[in-house]
């Protein structure tokens, strides 16, 4: 499965939480990723889609910290990637 299409499924599995309030599946979804395995767009997909429910996802904030820490030993540039987080 290409990157397009898992982060396609992600989208909609997570819609599919928020639509039905299912906030806490989000926030053990969210503590299932093994972030230094994952792709930075999977990661990304995951902090964008879940941002209008932030305040509802009590990990959402832990995960962006590990996120930011992951794209720096990536060498990348967290700060642009995550602009808007």
């Amino acid at each position: 499965m290409g990157i397009e299409s898992e982060i396609r499924e992600l989208y909609s599995s997570i819609d599919v939480f928020m639509r039905e309030s299912r906030f806490e599946e989000c926030n053990d979804l969210l503590r299932s990723v093994e972030v230094p395995s994952a792709p930075t767009p999977i990661l990304v997909g995951y902090l964008r889609i879940l941002y209008p429910a932030r305040d509802k996802v009590p990990y959402w904030s832990e995960f962006l910290a590990n996120v930011r820490e992951e794209l720096a030993q990536r060498n990348e540039d967290a700060e642009k990637i995550l602009q808007g987080l």
